[in-house]
């Protein structure tokens, strides 16, 4: 059900975006071999049937798709299929688009939720679900008007008489056409004659030879899955036309030159002065106008030129085939010393950053796993896999010598017990065999400049990420706690306030100093003088900040002013030839704000008081 409701839509997506590049590509060559056979432009629409039919396809390096920024990543050996929309894109946490050509790139990314407004809320969930429903619906729809087409065609075909073999005539038929799919059989109109009986023969023995009653059935299936595509229409269209112009040329080759006038005349005769239904019958007197008009200025192409137009369709279609190759990695070239301390750069024992996030997999060996009937389970870890990797930060400053890099990913086991035992909870997904336990993993690395990665640690995305504002945010929280730096972006002060509650404090990044403030009921404006006051909404609690003239001396003063009852706080931070002076403030009353509920005003004030600290942005410099 995970599979239908959110990702099943982001697959016929990129189905349906990949054949519209094909289809593009395709239009472009039919242009190239317009007075070439119409067979060879016949075939180049077998390459659109494929993409719009099948999710995956081989890997190489020739592949046309390569021209228009193709994101291919590996399913399974060399078989690849074609991301522009992440298949879990509903709750991947980082989710961005490469649609084709880079067009709308920044436009639908900047729209995405991301990080907290993704996990948490996940806003994409009922959208997707009913795009998805939507899409069943009109496909089915579809499918269900082309089945009571054919289902008519057939009760209307009951009492046809046989003639010959698979040839048979109705008096309820006003053109010719084959039918059926495992035996398909040819109908005439009675009362044609013996010349334009070997017209229509001719032309519909070369549909069945070809396959083409199986082929338009199959085509028509493809343009119910994507209704939406206007491309796709425009494919079925041309392709339908394509496969009548190649026909009535087999016709002619097999009939003879001199029979052009008498088949333009069974075409006139047979005329069915409308579009056949859907996918049910290879019709003789389709569009017949413009078929006259082809037979008529058919000529004898010379040999070569068929052999030209040939080898130009098979390209096209192998190029549009296959899914672009990722290009081998190759390594970078050594780099001199960048730092004054070192004589040569340090080589991570990771040559990627995927290597890196391997290492950090949760679960090495075995997981506890709860099965039907509320039983836990210990199961062992029998293969691993990841997925969904994406950069999604760097930080410089953190590291001598390197960059702290982030990304998101998916870590995928399969285990020594039936996933179909498996009771799912929380973030885990099953894909097949593969189970993901947590959901998607925050990890990061150090990047060195000879392009080798050294592991730092992972973390489950989870409520915590809300907190933050970015993953560098994050990151460098991680970072940092693991190695006793400061500052920290958030910090839980809930010790210091005396409280029992979660108290988280964030990090404002002034010019060269930072102070902490609770993370909700609190506002910040800054001019001149720096204000923070809270809680928002018309609190008495309040600390300024102003840069002074002259030098100072650390300290602070309180004092009471009894006659409104607010108390006030100050504290002079030296800072060379000037100095900083914070003033705070706050009243008798309780400060209510949601983080820090019956907690003292005047402990808040003292706390953002105390934390502001002069910070030249490098946590070494505090440590």
């Amino acid at each position: 059900m995970q599979f239908f409701m959110y990702r099943l839509l982001p697959l016929i997506l990129n189905m349906s975006l990949t054949a519209s590049v094909v289809i593009l590509a395709v239009l472009l060559a039919r242009l190239i071999l317009k007075r070439a056979p119409r067979r060879y432009s016949y075939a180049l629409w077998a390459v659109v049937l494929f993409r719009l039919l099948c999710p995956a396809s081989f890997s190489s390096a020739l592949s046309l798709l390569s021209l228009a920024s193709a994101p291919a990543g590996a399913a399974a050996g060399e078989v690849s299929m074609v991301d522009y929309i992440p298949m879990d894109v509903v709750h991947n946490a980082a989710s961005a688009v490469e649609l084709p050509f880079g067009v709308f790139n920044d436009a639908v990314n900047s729209a995405l939720p991301q990080g907290a407004e993704q996990t948490g809320a996940e806003p994409l969930e009922a959208p997707v679900c009913f795009l998805t429903i939507l899409w069943c619906l009109v496909a089915a729809g579809m499918i269900f008007a082309g089945l009571v087409k054919y289902v008519d065609l057939r009760l209307r075909l009951w009492d046809s008489q046989k003639l010959e073999g698979r040839v048979r005539s109705s008096k309820y038929i006003s053109t010719a056409f084959a039918a059926g799919i495992f035996r398909p059989r040819i109908y005439l109109p009675e009362r044609l004659t013996e010349r334009e009986r070997d017209c229509v023969l001719a032309h519909e023995r070369s549909h069945i030879r070809r396959g083409d009653h199986i082929i338009k059935p199959l085509a028509y299936l493809a343009l119910c899955v994507h209704w939406f595509n206007p491309l796709v229409w425009l494919a079925w269209r041309l392709a339908l036309r394509d496969m009548e112009d190649s026909c009535d040329e087999a016709a002619i080759r097999r009939l003879g030159p001199d029979a052009k006038a008498d088949y333009a005349q069974t075409l006139l005769n047979l005329a069915t002065g409308r579009r056949s239904s859907a996918g049910a019958a290879l019709a003789f007197g389709d569009d017949v106008e413009r078929r006259i008009k082809g037979v008529a200025n058919m000529k004898i192409q010379k040999k070569y030129a068929g052999v030209l137009a040939g080898l130009l369709a098979l390209a096209v279609i192998a190029g549009c085939a296959a899914n672009p190759a990722e290009p081998p990695e190759t390594p970078e070239p050594a780099q001199e010393p960048v730092t004054e301390t070192s004589s040569a750069e340090p080589t991570g024992m990771c040559a990627t950053a995927e290597e890196a996030a391997v290492i950090y997999q949760p679960g090495l060996d075995t997981v506890d796993v709860g099965v039907a009937g509320g039983e836990v389970r210990a199961a062992n870890v029998t293969d691993r896999r990841i997925t969904d990797f994406q950069k999604v930060c760097e930080i410089e400053g953190l590291a001598e010598g390197a960059v702290v890099e982030g990304y998101t990913y998916k870590s995928w086991c399969t285990l020594d017990l039936p996933v179909n035992e498996i009771m799912l909870a929380g973030a885990m997904e099953l894909d097949g065999d593969w189970i993901c336990l947590d959901g998607t993993m925050l990890g990061y690395a150090l990047r060195y400049p000879d392009g080798s990665y050294d592991p730092c640690g992972a973390l489950v995305l989870n409520d915590r990420v809300a907190q933050y504002e970015s993953y560098s945010e994050l990151v460098w929280d991680e970072y940092c706690s693991a190695r006793g730096l400061m500052p920290l972006y958030i910090v839980d002060l809930r010790h210091e306030l005396g409280s029992e509650e979660n108290s988280p404090f964030r990090r404002f990044d002034g010019d060269g100093w930072y102070i902490y403030l609770p993370l909700s009921g609190w506002e910040i404006s800054f001019d001149d003088i720096g204000v923070f006051s809270g809680p928002a909404g018309g609190g008495t609690a309040g600390v300024t900040l102003e840069l002074m003239e002259g030098p100072g001396e650390d300290g602070a003063v309180v004092s009471r002013v009894d006659a409104d009852g607010v108390h006030t706080l100050t504290r002079v931070v030296s800072n060379g030839d000037s100095h900083y002076l914070l003033t705070g403030s706050w009243g008798e009353n309780v400060f209510d704000s949601q983080a820090e509920a019956g907690v003292q005003s005047e402990a808040v004030v003292r706390l953002i008081m105390e934390s502001f600290t002069l910070w030249d942005g490098h946590p070494e410099s505090l440590a």
